[in-house]
């Protein structure tokens, strides 16, 4: 055998490896991969469309818990009881709040989600730090009370 017969066994060797091991891939093509299902994309949510506030409840009447700028998404976790259908939304930093519909675009599957009173939903209050308690040591009473008397 000779160096030219050689080649030419090796040549046919690889080309029934590349047939065997994915070039049929070349000729049928690449099968189709299955389409992915996102299930977050069915949560319902909304994007803001213009400045918006967020209120403690389904009016303006209520004070504003928070400020979006256009474009920020939030969760839609509820709609109010009120005529007006207000959206109650959980923002990317945990607030909640209530915004109008007529300000945002929902995405989403809106028909199951529950009706929310906004009287029982208040916004958690920081509370404040405790102040330290008066003196009542009976020794610091008697040194106020002597400095006081003699001087």
């Amino acid at each position: 055998m000779n160096k030219r017969d050689l080649i030419f066994i090796l040549g046919i060797a690889i080309l029934l490896i590349a047939v065997v091991s994915g070039f049929e891939l070349v000729l049928r093509g690449v099968p189709e991969a299955a389409p992915v299902i996102d299930n977050l994309s069915l949560a319902p949510s909304l994007t803001v469309r213009s400045r918006s506030n967020v209120r403690a409840g389904d009016s303006t009447d209520f004070p504003v818990v928070a400020k979006l700028e256009v474009g920020v998404t939030a969760a839609i976790l509820g709609i109010s009881r009120g005529s007006a259908g207000w959206y109650y939304i959980e923002l990317p930093d945990g607030a909640r709040g209530f915004i109008s519909p007529d300000i945002v675009t929902a995405d989403g599957d809106l028909t199951n989600l529950p009706t929310i009173d906004p009287a029982s939903q208040s916004a958690t209050a920081t509370p404040a730090p405790a102040t330290p308690a008066a003196a009542t040591d009976d020794a610091a009473v008697t040194q106020v009370a002597t400095a006081t008397a003699s001087g």
